[in-house]
């Protein structure tokens, strides 16, 4: 395959990413989790903890408040400012009082005492924390009981009532703060080691190795995971790899099987890039184009724009060959500079394909390939269905040259047989017409052979109803689809034979010139047919050169090898063949004469002075012979028309040819049936038989002969016609006979007999024995009667059952 054009280039590998570790991970989310949920097991034990110290405070300071409660009362009641001063002094003494007074009645203080506290943010804040639990005060009443004669008032000191409450909640978060780090170092110990570093060692693994060996070996199973989810990721990356290497050996199986299909295709095969012209048709319809024949039309320019936009990636060699291009590069400039604009129509028919979806683009086109020569193909483009796909379509061409001259040659065929059949009726009745006057004038001849004048004017008579004969025979020679009488002959003894008469018809100022090889084969044919066709051929080349010039008839051997080489004719099968040329310096032929040479009828010569008939008489002669008609010719440089037969098989041996004639007719005295639905033709025949001394009986069809034969007994000889009327033709009636009477003698006689179906009885040895001996038309009387001689002597040993 060529990939001059395909770049196979890996992608460039992505840059690292920042490496993130699982595990690092996995532990800071395990150890943000505790932690959060530390903090909160800590907030609770510390609120608690306050909770607790408060009622503690609220405790001390009720029993301090119910111990200093009597002196205070009497302090107050009395007036006494330094028994106030003393139960002041005595409760400052307490180190969670942070304060403490005695007012009396009037709310004037007796005594006072506090301590200086510090200002801060964080006093402030216990301060807050604490401020419902430090005021309290008492009521001091008179002995009596009754009588309000002050108040004793006590706030605690903040910052001593939280000092073990503080003391308590550091300890707790050192504790859990400590507690926290040692699990996140161990929870980062025990996720790399189960975790991290089995999950390093294989990303280790696929970034050392090739890609090849990832492939062919597994990964080896981390230790200690045989059994958890890491060993079982192991295991589905192996089955994973295993189903990768079995798709990618079964993929590069397939793309050898490609290639070579693809390379050694018998038809050519390009690849085209699509791409681009895709891209372009859907911007057509994303700007709301929806006909895209009339956006083409509106601007001409925009189809060879489009073209442009078509790549070339690859070719196989079969397209190399059909365009006679040596390498990829130089298909890519004839594809770009010849094919693809010389069929700048089917490009839009194409574009209108994939504009409306269809599956495939089908079309005969003709190409120019590099030699220049004309090739006309066959070119099939699927059409993808996804955008991947138009980077590469391939463009599949068969070349149907051979076919196209296969088709015309068969198209000839038909027309050449039809016209055949139509000839070779006319021929028939033109015949029995020919048949009763050499037959009527040999009986006036015979009655009036003494009279010189009379005589003359019959033999003129006859010389001109023997030429319209010898006209028949061409006509029906040219009607036959097979060699009536073929021989194993020399085609150089033919040529020279055929230049004697040559030398008579063509003008002195004709050079005939002969190119024989010495060694050329022999070949199976009519030899009579054969100078007829050089023959035709000459004079055709004298009319073509104006009457002067150089004729050259050649033979040479041909060994047809059928290659497809642009040399052998089409048609041809393979194996050894005779070529014989006539080529002439004429005027040569147009394209538009050249193929239609071979109608018959048609004529290029003016003033009614050709038939037309010549050419189509020799293409029906090579026909019938199993051979090959090919034409060469170019206006002004002559033309050059060969024949190719088969060669023959040269162990077989000429038929021998007949013994001289006998010196006077054959007589006989049998009965002889004679059947021909031409009445004249039949009383003659009748008479000719009468005189040679038979007894005859005549019917006008088959089943007025099948009643007389079942009549007459004595019945020796049935003569009939082939072409008849009435359903029933003379080889049908011979068969017939041939049941009723096995052992009458038969003869056919006719001047145009169509093969017979093999299912109709054609092939029967009767019917194969009796057309071998068919008597022509039209016969005269020497012939009819050593025909019916030979006819009557041949009863006894025939082999025809």
């Amino acid at each position: 395959m060529n990939f001059a054009k395909v770049d196979l280039v890996a992608p460039p590998p992505e840059p690292p990413k920042r490496a993130s570790r699982i595990g690092a991970r996995l532990t800071a989310l395990a150890v943000g989790a505790t932690v959060l949920l530390s903090l909160a097991l800590s907030a609770t034990q510390i609120v608690r903890d306050l909770f607790a110290e408060q009622s503690r405070g609220e405790r001390v300071a009720r029993q301090i408040l119910a111990a200093a409660e009597l002196p205070g009362s009497r302090a107050a009641f009395e007036g006494d400012n330094r028994l106030a001063s003393e139960v002041v002094n005595g409760l400052s003494r307490y180190s969670i009082v942070g304060s403490a007074a005695i007012y009396d009645a009037t709310g004037l203080a007796l005594a006072e005492s506090s301590r200086s506290e510090k200002v801060g943010l964080f006093l402030e804040l216990l301060q807050r924390l604490f401020h419902d639990n430090r005021h309290y005060e008492i009521v001091l009443h008179a002995p009596n009981g009754q009588e309000v004669v002050g108040t004793l008032t006590l706030e605690l000191d903040a910052v001593t009532i939280a000092d073990g409450f503080l003391q308590r909640s550091a300890t707790t978060l050192l504790v859990a703060l400590a507690l926290n780090g040692s699990l996140a170092v161990l929870l980062l110990l025990v996720f790399r080691h189960w975790l991290t570093r089995p999950l390093e060692s294989l990303v280790s693994r696929f970034d050392s190795q090739e890609r090849g060996d990832l492939l062919t070996a597994p990964l080896a199973m981390p230790e200690g995971h045989e059994a958890d989810e890491l060993g079982r990721l192991v295991e589905t990356l192996n089955r994973y790899l295993q189903r990768l290497h079995a798709s990618e050996r079964e993929l590069r199986v397939r793309e050898e099987r490609f290639r070579g299909i693809f390379e050694h295709a018998e038809v050519a095969i390009w690849i085209n890039d699509f791409s681009g012209l895709h891209a372009r048709l859907l911007e057509f319809r994303q700007r709301g184009s929806e006909d895209l024949g009339a956006l083409l039309d509106a601007d001409p320019a925009l189809l060879l724009n489009l073209l442009e936009g078509v790549g070339l990636t690859q070719v196989n060699n079969a397209t190399r060959r059909l365009f006679g291009t040596d390498s990829f590069e130089d298909f890519e400039r004839l594809f770009h500079a010849e094919l693809a604009p010389r069929n700048i129509a089917a490009f839009r028919a194409l574009l209108l394909a994939i504009w409306n979806g269809e599956n495939a683009f089908r079309a005969e086109l003709i190409f120019r390939a590099q030699s220049g020569n004309e090739l006309q193909t066959f070119v099939s483009i699927p059409i993808p269905t996804n955008e991947a796909g138009f980077r590469s379509v391939p463009v599949i061409v068969v070349d149907l040259s051979d076919q196209k001259k296969l088709e015309n040659q068969l198209a000839q065929n038909q027309r050449m047989e039809a016209i055949g059949q139509l000839s070779g009726g006319i021929a028939h009745d033109f015949n029995n017409i020919l048949g009763i006057i050499v037959g009527n004038l040999e009986i006036i001849r015979e009655l009036y052979g003494d009279d010189d004048f009379a005589g003359e004017r019959v033999d003129l008579a006859l010389r001109a109803a023997n030429r319209g004969a010898g006209l028949t025979r061409k006509i029906l020679a040219f009607s036959r689809r097979k060699a009536a009488e073929s021989r194993i002959v020399s085609p150089n003894e033919a040529v020279r034979d055929a230049i004697d008469l040559l030398s008579k018809s063509l003008t002195v100022s004709v050079t005939i010139e002969t190119a024989l090889a010495e060694d050329v084969w022999l070949i199976d044919l009519d030899v009579g047919d054969l100078q007829d066709a050089i023959l035709n051929l000459a004079l055709n080349a004298r009319d073509a050169m104006g009457g002067r010039g150089r004729l050259v008839i050649s033979t040479r051997n041909a060994r047809i090898d059928g290659n497809g080489d642009a040399a052998e004719p089409a048609g041809l099968e393979p194996g050894d063949y005779v070529a014989v040329s006539v080529a002439d310096e004429g005027e040569g032929m147009s394209p538009e004469v050249r193929a239609r040479a071979l109608e018959p009828f048609y004529s290029t010569k003016t003033g009614g002075s050709g038939s037309g008939l010549g050419l189509s008489m020799v293409y029906g002669f090579v026909l019938r012979s199993g051979g090959v008609m090919d034409i060469e010719s170019e206006p002004g440089r002559g033309t050059t028309v060969a024949l190719y037969f088969r060669r023959a098989n040269e162990a077989l041996l000429p038929s021998p040819a007949d013994g001289p004639a006998a010196p006077s007719l054959p007589r006989g005295s049998e009965t002889v049936l004679v059947v021909d639905d031409e009445a004249d033709l039949a009383a003659l025949a009748a008479f000719h038989l009468g005189e040679l001394g038979y007894r005859v009986l005549v019917a006008g069809d088959g089943h007025e002969a099948l009643a007389i034969l079942r009549q007459e007994p004595d019945i020796d000889l049935l003569f009939s016609d082939v072409v008849m009327p009435g359903g029933m033709d003379g080889f049908q009636l011979a068969e017939a006979a041939h049941v009723e009477r096995p052992e009458i003698a038969i003869l056919l006689a006719s001047g145009y007999a169509r093969e017979r179906d093999p299912a109709a009885g054609g092939g029967s040895p009767m019917i194969v024995g009796l057309a071998r001996k068919l008597l022509a038309k039209p016969y005269d009387k020497t012939m009819l009667s050593r025909a019916v001689r030979r006819a009557l002597a041949d009863r006894g040993g025939r082999s025809d059952a």
